[in-house]
């Protein structure tokens, strides 16, 4: 008679190990706050460290969403606003639903870029054919294993398609700057990531009416359904911030 195998310590910190991670990636699809430190990674490539500030930040955004209001949120620099609650929210919401039309649109082009190509890596970084495949960082591709790049789309810094379960002609995501209105594009969520910078308030102050104009412009194209958050850092008493706040109306809500 076979004897029964006897567990050792490291057997039982190894299977229970296996549990919370697959726990995890479980309550990961459906929890946003379960999400971001799971999967996001800093500079050095170790899990974001999730303070509180950052699930207020969430919180105030669902809040927000829920009750049909567009978020706005003011903060310090470096505090994680743009990783977690920019990045960290789009991938999480693409995971989610893989037919969202998504845009990020920040002070230059190039900022709005980094965005889209941070999103990008992650959604390659579980699949083996990709070039930039990263078996260090499975937890996208198990949290959301059929967010995948849509074959024959396009799939770059600007704009990305990943495969959806429905036909539409507009990217998953694109980046834009705030200057400079795309025409042609419709949006489940449109998000202003730093679109006021010292460049174009403080340096050009000229510009400063120009970007609250643009971003109205962006606000006007929307349907009535497309969530809105915007991110970012006050660089002047007059900033086009500023004029949002008195003049932008009802539909804002404001985390300062």
């Amino acid at each position: 008679m076979a004897t029964k195998k006897v567990l050792t310590p490291e057997d039982v910190a190894f299977r229970a190990g296996t549990a919370a991670y697959h726990e995890a990636v479980i309550r990961a699809r459906t929890d946003f706050h379960t999400f971001v430190p799971f999967v996001l990674r800093d500079d050095k490539a170790r899990p974001v460290d999730y303070a509180l500030f950052h699930r207020l930040l969430g919180d105030f955004v669902d809040d927000c969403w829920a009750r049909g209001y567009y978020a706005g949120i003011l903060g310090p620099v470096q505090w994680g606003k743009s990783l977690v609650i920019v990045e960290g929210r789009l991938l999480w919401e693409i995971g989610r639903d893989p037919n969202l039309r998504a845009r990020i649109v920040s002070g230059s082009d190039d900022e709005s870029v980094k965005r889209v190509m941070t999103i990008k890596r992650y959604i390659e970084s579980g699949d083996p054919s990709s070039p930039t495949y990263d078996r260090t960082m499975p937890e996208f591709r198990d949290v959301f294993p059929r967010c995948v790049p849509a074959p024959g789309e396009p799939w770059a810094d600007h704009k990305i398609h990943v495969k959806r379960t429905s036909p539409g002609r507009d990217p998953t995501l694109e980046a834009s700057p705030v200057i400079g209105i795309r025409a042609g594009a419709s949006h489940d969520i449109l998000v202003f990531d730093d679109p006021v910078t010292a460049h174009n308030t403080i340096y050009n102050p000229g510009l400063r009416l120009k970007v609250y104009e643009s971003i109205g412009f962006w606000l006007q194209r929307l349907q009535p359904q497309t969530r809105v958050l915007m991110v970012g850092f006050r660089h002047h008493v007059q900033d086009a911030y500023a004029l949002l706040m008195t003049e932008g109306g009802e539909r804002w809500r404001w985390l300062v």
